[in-house]
């Protein structure tokens, strides 16, 4: 393979980047590569912070003992930095590149995939931990896969405290276990993640050696502090910028330019009346569109950014500036459904990103936000209109304005609303005392021009002005430091046990925002046409048609939107019901029983959507993208056969819904279906000409994307099914999965064994055992401990050969299944109901674990109990490879016990179902607790981790084996 050196980084950086590396990024890398990561990087805003990326992933590839396999930043905000996926991209182009222009990132490409025990494994996979959505863990493909994560505190936060907001109880150990090992956390503007920090600090450094063999469960993970806020902390290690990088002609530029702002106070009125503070937020909005438009009229403006600190004011001004046509206007917030952000962010990088040219000729673009692009944006403005914060939230926004230096003529306010200003003034919900302070401070260092007072927010100006500053009024001027308890033992016990969690169960948001923080907690809402509102606690059949109709389009997080749980539950009444989707599908729940990070399904008719943000008055149906976002996600053709899910170029000959049961109705019904499905094929040679379809004009880009592939598969890879919902029966098309697209695999229990390929049991158990023993291997485990992961993984689906079970997979066929050799996977990819009816044909009891009869069947035979080195270990991840046992294993009893045998490794098992009472289910939560002290929290997370991953890599493309085969 060929070798790296540090030198070769400069051309790295060429090819992902198309610019040379700054002096700093040179010397960083050197000085990562001698000594490690330091724990402080003092850089400010506009000098390419976001490239440490580049820098960790080259040095990954030039040293991979000593690299990270996973690189994460976390930015305490409602979204992720949305840039840091653009980066990707380009650094995920470069290495996937044939230019052989190109050869360094080749070499680099090389590396990483060698890394990988996947002999398909790509060369780096892109994260976005945006919000969790039940069953959609796409993001954690193999624990050895190197791959860019970007997080907000929360999401990534409470995974690690095994709570993961969204995360279904199932799954809570494998993000744990994860994501405390073999990462790199970048904590960018730290000082607004102190009480993260702690907690990090807590568990990297407290309970490092808790854990008797803690050392055996692979590399921790490390933490650097990035702040763009000059001086940082004094008695920290601190890696600054050096005179070399002031020297730089381009670094020189950016850091000398001017960033001259006016102070002006807008007047309103001082009132806790919400009416009074809507006039006020509406005073502010007409404003900072008057200064928009000075801005266009008055300096030629063409990029102007116009940021406040609420979403309702981010939502008036866009509603103004569309109604002034001064041009195009964009808003994006927090609150944005990705699916929506996506084509918003593609104009941003063609209207202001950085090094886009703003000249005269071309219509002005305005970007309304909030603090979602304060950190991190690479955007450029050469006007901005803001309202005033905290210091440093204000010179991540002026880190915006003018950002290179290069715009000749610039022009920038900051407002003040008069009651939020001056000593009697309350506390901002966000910002605090820091508010008026920072205008207090403004004044005072204000140059007066005329009238106007002014501001430089260039950085080397605001360097010299904070040198004078006392250090007490400087920490008066940011958001008070949230300080997180004591992480003690016990908080640590009763997270660790995630299925059932305890109660009381500590809510961890106390450890990711501190004992004083009062931010608003989200939900994740996602828009269905076909789900009916549940006026009512829903029975019997408008349940069913519910969960049917969001069980053929599992929800993902692009079509997510993030809403703050206590107005999205004034939104939909208090004393009203709502669908919520969890890991066993979809249930109806009271509204004010919701809890933070649910997954909310809102029928599309409601409204709620205005632009693509959150807004509960906006009352429009909103766009149900479901089909649209799976396809982009994974690559999966599904399409529902509906009017009120198609675009109307779509809806012409669609078959009418129907109640009928005859057979002969049906049938003709089916031949419309059939009709239109054709019809929709022969539509693909007209894509490119999408006009002609309908009066409704062009399908988008994504609807293009999905009829092309739906197309262009053969007919024996579709599949035309039909279900029962609120209007009738409908049809439903499913396209099997391309060569090369993996299955949809989740170790969650309604789906796990239902993938839509069969796989013998004897070929699936020895594909797991493959996998988990060579992603130990790669972990660096002991070759004794990775070997009982091995063996783990050869037992752990032993119990599917009860002849019920086996039934089941074949859709509840006693007859054929006591005929056929043993299967793992079933063919069907069945609806909740048709596996429900399988279940009650086959007799498997409802509620049995096959785990469970697996683990019997491991403690019956003394042959393969001599196979292990740590038989406590194998029991435990033989029994909790479906998140089960992590204390508690379910109790339920076999009514009618069943005598299971099967040969594995030429060794013979044989067991009654009878065994699994109380006293061997009490045994897993002793057997649980003592392998917690064994190998600590987190330690024993990642090795089920890396038995459960190699379970869902075996089951995603079966017969496919690692690299390296366990010896």
């Amino acid at each position: 393979m060929t070798a790296l050196r540090p030198e070769d980084f400069d051309a790295f950086m060429r090819e992902v980047t198309g610019f040379e590396p700054f002096p700093w990024q040179r010397r960083l890398l050197r000085e990562v590569q001698a000594q490690g990561w330091p724990a402080l990087l003092d850089l400010p805003t506009g000098v390419g912070k976001t490239s440490v990326l580049l820098i960790a992933l080259f040095h990954l590839a030039m040293d991979p003992q000593r690299g990270f396999r996973r690189i994460a930043l976390v930015v305490d905000r409602r979204i992720i930095v949305d840039q840091v996926d653009g980066f990707a991209q380009k650094t995920l182009d470069a290495l996937n590149s044939a230019d052989p222009d190109k050869a360094i990132s080749a070499k680099v490409a090389e590396r990483l995939r060698a890394l990988s025990s996947d002999p398909e494994a790509a060369a780096l996979h892109v994260a976005h931990l945006r919000g969790g959505i039940p069953r959609d863990d796409s993001w954690i493909q193999a624990p050895d896969q190197p791959t860019i994560i970007a997080s907000t505190v929360d999401q990534v936060g409470s995974r690690l405290l095994f709570r993961g907001y969204g995360v279904s109880e199932g799954m809570r150990p494998i993000h744990a276990g994860i994501l405390a090992r073999d990462t790199l956390y970048f904590l960018d503007e730290v000082h607004l993640a102190t009480a993260f920090e702690e907690t990090l600090a807590q568990l990297e450094d407290r309970y490092a050696g808790w854990a008797a063999r803690g050392e055996d469960t692979g590399r921790r993970f490390g933490v650097v502090r990035m702040s763009a806020t000059p001086g940082g902390d004094p008695a920290r290690a601190r890696f600054v910028l050096d005179d070399d990088d002031r020297a730089h002609p381009e670094l020189e530029k950016r850091l000398n330019a001017p960033r001259l702002a006016s102070l002006v106070q807008v007047k309103t009125a001082r009132s806790k009346e919400p009416d009074a503070r809507a006039r006020n937020r509406e005073k502010l909005a007409l404003a900072a569109c008057q200064h928009a438009r000075q801005a266009v009229q008055e300096r030629g403006a063409r990029g102007i950014g116009v940021v406040v600190n609420r979403v309702d004011t981010a939502r008036r001004i866009a509603a103004r500036l569309k109604a002034m046509k001064l041009g195009e206007v964009l808003l994006i917030t927090g609150r944005m459904r990705p699916f929506e952000r996506r084509a918003v962010e593609a104009e941003l990088a063609r209207s202001v990103a950085t090094g886009v040219r703003l000249d005269q000729e071309r219509r002005p673009t305005f970007v309304v936000a909030t603090s979602c692009i304060e950190a991190g944006a690479d955007l450029d403005f050469d006007a901005l209109v803001t309202e005033v914060a905290s210091l440093d939230a204000l010179r991540q926004r002026f880190g915006r304005f003018n950002r290179l230096g290069r715009h000749e003529h610039t022009a920038a306010w900051v407002l003040g609303c008069s009651d939020q200003l001056g000593s009697k003034a309350a506390d901002d919900p966000i910002y605090g005392a820091a508010l008026r302070e920072t205008w207090a401070y403004l004044e005072e260092v204000a140059s007066s021009e005329g009238k106007a007072k002014v501001v430089d927010f260039g950085l080397s100006a605001f360097e010299e002005l904070e040198k004078l500053e006392d250090p007490a009024r400087r920490e008066a001027l940011l958001p008070p430091r949230a300080e997180a308890p004591l992480l003690f033992p016990s908080y640590l016990d009763m997270w660790s046990e995630t299925r059932p969690a305890p109660y009381p169960d500590p809510d961890p948001a106390l450890w990711l925002h501190g004992k004083r923080e009062h931010e608003e907690r989200d939900v994740q809402v996602v828009f269905r046409a076909d789900v009916p509102a549940p006026l009512a606690e829903p029975r019997g059949r408008e349940l069913e048609w519910a969960r049917e109709a969001v069980e053929f389009l599992p929800p993902v997080a692009e079509e997510a939107v993030s809403v703050p749980r206590r107005e999205l539950v004034d939104w939909l009444g208090k004393q009203g019901f709502a669908w919520r989707w969890t890991a066993e599908g979809l249930e109806s729940v009271a509204v004010e029983t919701l809890g933070v990070g649910d997954t909310v399904v809102v029928p599309a008719g409601r409204g709620g959507l205005g632009s693509g943000t959150w807004d509960p008055a906006a009352s429009a149906a909103v766009e149900d993208v479901a089909e649209q976002a799976l396809f982009a996600l994974r690559g999966q053709a599904r399409l529902r056969i509906d009017a009120r899910c198609l675009p109307p170029a779509l809806r012409e000959g669609l078959p009418a819904p129907s109640r009928s049961g005859d057979p002969e109705a049906l049938e003709a019904a089916r031949e419309v279906a059939g009709r239109w499905l054709d019809g929709l094929v022969d539509l693909v040679d007209l894509v490119e000409r999408a006009p002609a379809l309908g009066e409704a004009g062009e399908l988008s880009a994504s609807w293009r994307a999905l009829l092309t592939a739906i197309g262009e598969s053969t007919p024996e890879a579709r599949a035309l099914t039909i279900a029962e919902g609120e209007e009738g029966l409908v049809w439903r098309v499913v396209v099997e999965p391309t060569q090369g697209v993996a299955l949809e695999v989740s170790s969650e229990d309604a789906v796990s064994s239902f993938t839509g390929l069969e796989v013998s049991l004897k070929d699936h158990l020895e594909d797991v055992e493959a996998w988990a023993g060579e992603f130990a291997r790669q972990a660096g485990l002991p070759e004794a401990l990775a070997r009982d992961l091995a063996l783990a993984g050869l037992l752990h689906d032993l119990g599917k050969a009860d002849p019920r079970f086996q039934a089941l997979l074949r859709g509840g066929d006693l007859i054929r299944a006591a005929g056929s050799g043993l299967l793992a996977k079933s063919q069907q990819f069945g609806s909740r109901s048709e596996r429900a009816r399988a279940q009650a044909r086959s007799g498997w009891p409802l509620g049995l674990r096959h785990e469970l009869v697996s683990l019997a069947l491991l403690d019956a035979s003394e042959a393969l109990q001599q196979k292990a080195s740590d038989l406590e270990l194998v029991r435990h991840l033989v029994a909790s490879h479906h998140g089960w046992c992590r204390p508690w294993a379910p109790t339920t009893r076999d009514p009618k016990p069943q005598r299971v045998r099967v040969e594995v490794a030429g060794i013979t098992a044989e067991v009654s179902t009878a065994a699994l009472d109380d006293a061997f289910t009490s045994a897993c939560a002793a057997r649980f607790r003592r392998l917690c002290r064994r190998y600590g929290w987190h330690g024993l997370a990642y090795l089920e981790a890396l038995l459960r991953l190699g379970d869902h890599r075996a089951s995603a493309r079966p017969t496919l084996r690692p690299k390296k085969e366990p010896s």
